[in-house]
């Protein structure tokens, strides 16, 4: 109990000390001027220990679509989109990025992950026009509840729940619930669904035929 309350305090204390940052982020964001959210983001990157954690996560709670006051994001990774949300008791590991996504509870975010703001972020249609002018959108990937994402991989597409992506993979298509995937692009290898209660015929679907639903909406 004690130890809640002093969680608790500390988280108080923090979101008082960030306070100016939380204003200059919420107004940059009012005036579509994401900018500001991002560098006040880096800033309490680069604040080391025990303090940036309850630092970061004081602002986040402020300035996200949704941060949970016990998600942890560690030193070095920051939001590039505030529109990003992570849910209870997930783990950022030090030096990632995370865009536009949301983050289901429980889910572990390993170090030096990206996650960007879907596939088509950077448009190169066109190639009369320089690289700097190109055009491009931003969409949400959602990682969903009690997911692994290993050190350096690079996610753009969503994650279905309870799955294990393998480190240095590059996520390029969805990947459905209760999978094991690696490599460049991720792909599959393994399913942590109980075969006694899915025919492989359904698991290649993605349809879980008992329930009605896909697999990526666990």
């Amino acid at each position: 109990m004690w130890r809640k309350r002093i969680i608790q305090l500390a988280t108080v204390f923090s979101v008082t000390a960030v306070l100016p940052l939380i204003a200059v982020a919420k107004a940059g964001v009012l005036f579509k001027r994401e900018g500001a959210f991002v560098a006040c983001g880096q800033l309490l990157s680069l604040v080391p220990g025990r303090i940036g954690v309850f630092f970061r996560r004081g602002f986040y709670m402020f300035t996200l679509r949704r941060f949970s006051a016990n998600a942890h994001i560690d030193f070095g990774s920051y939001f590039s989109k505030s529109g990003a949300a992570v849910g209870d008791r997930v783990w950022i590991g030090g030096n990632s990025v995370v865009g536009y996504a949301t983050i289901g509870d429980d889910s572990v975010i390993g170090s030096r992950v990206s996650v960007i703001s879907g596939k088509r972020q950077h448009n190169f249609a066109d190639p009369r026009r320089k690289i700097l002018d190109g055009t491009g959108e931003y969409s949400c990937v959602t990682i969903g509840e009690n997911v692994f994402v290993g050190e350096q991989s690079l996610v753009m597409a969503d994650v279905g729940s309870k799955s294990i992506v393998g480190a240095g993979s590059v996520v390029v298509k969805a990947i459905p619930a209760f999978s094991v995937a690696v490599g460049n692009p991720a792909r599959v290898i393994k399913s942590r669904y109980p075969l006694s209660v899915i025919r492989p015929k359904e698991r290649q679907r993605g349809r879980h035929q008992k329930y009605g639903r896909s697999l990526l909406q666990y």
